[in-house]
């Protein structure tokens, strides 16, 4: 964990309908604490106020782009230049390492180009199928073809509630191609900024908790 690193906290809750997921960033830290800046709701940016001993599953990306996880909670309030949230530091051995297999993937339609960085085939553009931080799959339009574990250069535009919507660019690599009432084609990513793995993370668990609040609101 380094400091100025994003964090994903989200609330520690018996019922996962009353779970939320707050912004957050490390601003200092020593062998006891972890001091964060005041957390913000992802959906109304604003910040909340926690009090002493309330409990998170805390998310973030290490600088080898591997995704980690670890329980904590508050422990109280830290007298920075800035105000800030002390959080106990987990023990090494309580610090998850999250396998790529194990990145929520969510259905949900984004717009995507896709260009083959071989020339193997004429660029076109198109909408996902289902997305997660460690790939895609994709709608293939009719006379198109990715030929297998072709390298490609890919766009995506991430809509983001209350903000302009963000543009990922990564390279990937076909994986293979199958059939759900359209073509589609599934790849994983080879290459993409620690940023826009983070942004595409916090999309799907936004997507998931919209989702939680639709369903109880049919309940």
């Amino acid at each position: 964990m380094q400091i100025g690193a994003s964090l994903q906290l989200e609330t520690l809750l018996a019922h996962p309908y009353d779970k939320q997921t707050f912004r957050s960033k490390i601003i200092e830290k020593n062998e006891q604490y972890i001091f964060i800046d005041y957390p913000f709701d992802e959906l109304s940016k604003r910040t909340n106020y926690f009090p002493r001993h309330a409990r998170f599953i805390v998310t973030y990306i290490d600088k080898d782009q591997s995704i980690y996880q670890f329980k904590t909670y508050i422990a109280g309030k830290a007298n920075l230049p800035i105000p800030a949230l002390a959080l106990m530091m987990p023990a090494p051995e309580e610090i998850e390492r999250i396998q790529r297999r194990q990145y929520v993937r969510i259905e949900t339609a984004v717009d995507v180009a896709v260009h083959s960085i071989g020339g193997n085939f004429a660029p076109f553009s198109t909408v996902t199928a289902d997305i997660s931080a460690g790939g895609l799959s994709l709608i293939v339009p009719e006379d198109n073809e990715i030929p297998h574990k072709d390298a490609l250069d890919i766009c995506l535009v991430i809509p983001m509630d209350g903000a302009n919507p963000h543009y990922i660019y990564a390279k990937g690599e076909h994986v293979r191609s199958y059939e759900q009432s359209v073509p589609l084609a599934s790849i994983k990513f080879t290459a993409i900024h620690r940023q826009d793995k983070q942004r595409i993370i916090r999309y799907c668990f936004q997507k998931q908790r919209d989702a939680r609040r639709k369903e109880m609101g049919n309940t």
